[in-house]
């Protein structure tokens, strides 16, 4: 049994964590990663309250340190086992980070040439493509995970009864793919009405609206916070067109009332209505910090 998964076992057994299930225990890149950088400051707190308790039991404080630090040193065990693993080091140096990200990101745009193995890396979501959708996936893995730090020394308090827990924060950010999708199938109900062919989802066109919803809330325009046009998103991915267009939309909370919307809009519905377009992205984008909360972009094009 590796560190990974008797760190697993540890919180599993003694930190409540109801959402993940035993066969999850060594999933690295979802569940262990996840259930390390959310339960990493309890176990801590827990850790240190326990010590308090049995504090009799040990010859010395330098002990009761050691019991700590120990189990800090499987944590941190458990990260280098997700991060310095050769499954994800695409640029071959050792480890998994940033620079992995990058390095995608140039052999996509063609500035790097893969070797085979890179190629095999390079697909970090498994759907047998090279593209957008796997520098998404890669950011997505290095985000999860924040490593641990041993605490510098302090003199133990008096223990304090055990504070209740306090529940998770929600997340701050994120993309809603359920409501996305269903901006597309709305889409396409209205395109029928009209005895329009329906438009194809495409995966990487929904990567790159995922990249410009989220963007809007830097600058809500058709231009891009660089100050370039929106269509260079397209360019950049090498994704080749012969037309294309863009509906950008805040502040709506539902996919009905956005399509509702732009279907009200005369220019926003001359693209949801074109014959010229074939393909379809679409993405909504939540940031509950920002001005409208609800960002939203399609993105239209025919090869």
């Amino acid at each position: 049994m590796t560190d990974a998964d008797l760190l697993a076992d540890y919180l599993l057994n003694y930190v409540s964590y109801d959402g993940i299930a035993d066969t999850q225990k060594t999933d690295k890149t979802g569940n262990l990663a996840r259930l390390l950088n959310v339960k990493k400051n309890d176990l801590i707190d827990s850790v240190k309250v326990k010590i308090n308790k049995q504090k009799a039991d040990y010859l010395n404080d330098d002990e009761a340190e050691k019991m700590l630090n120990t189990i800090l040193d499987v944590i941190n065990t458990a990260y280098k086992d997700i991060f310095d693993s050769d499954e994800y080091d695409i640029n071959l140096d050792g480890k998994f980070d940033v620079q992995d990200v990058t390095y995608l990101q140039l052999g996509i745009s063609g500035k790097n040439q893969f070797s085979d193995t890179q190629k095999e890396i390079a697909d970090y979501n498994n759907d047998g493509k090279i593209d957008v959708q796997d520098v998404t996936k890669a950011q997505m893995i290095i985000s999860e995970v924040t490593v641990p730090v041993k605490p510098n020394p302090t003199p133990n308090p008096d223990p304090e009864p055990d504070p209740e827990p306090e529940p998770e924060p929600e997340p701050t950010t994120s993309y809603n793919r359920e409501f996305a999708d269903r901006v597309t199938e709305l889409v396409n109900i209205e395109r029928a009405k009209e005895g329009l062919k329906p438009l194809k989802k495409d995966d990487t066109l929904n990567g790159l609206s995922d990249i410009r919803a989220k963007e809007t809330v830097t600058l809500f325009d058709h231009k891009r916070p660089n100050g370039t046009k929106w269509s260079t998103i397209l360019k950049e991915n090498n994704v080749f067109y012969t037309n294309a267009a863009e509906n950008i939309a805040s502040g709506y909370s539902t996919p009905e009332d956005v399509v509702n919307a732009w279907m009200n809009s005369e220019g926003h519905r001359a693209s949801i209505m074109s014959k010229t377009y074939e393909k379809i992205g679409v993405s909504c984008y939540i940031d509950n910090n920002s001005k409208y909360k609800y960002y939203w972009d399609q993105l239209f094009i025919k090869d």
